[in-house]
């Protein structure tokens, strides 16, 4: 999860879910837009794999199928 200088208070919602599960990381990037926090984000990434999730977007285990 990557905060990109948010001024909504969502820090406050993501710090708990990121420390109560270690796949779940929080950075913080300066606020330089949507493309430089999309490639910090790739450039801090250990898994093999990267899901991208806008706030629109909807996963379920069950749309994984």
């Amino acid at each position: 999860m990557i905060d990109d200088a948010s001024s909504v208070g969502s820090i406050s919602l993501l710090e708990p879910v990121a420390a109560s599960d270690p796949r779940l990381r929080l950075l913080k990037n300066p606020g330089s837009g949507l493309v430089a926090a999309l490639n910090f984000g790739l450039s801090q990434a250990r898994a093999e794999f990267v899901a991208r999730m806008d706030a629109d977007d909807i996963a379920s285990p069950r749309s994984c199928r």
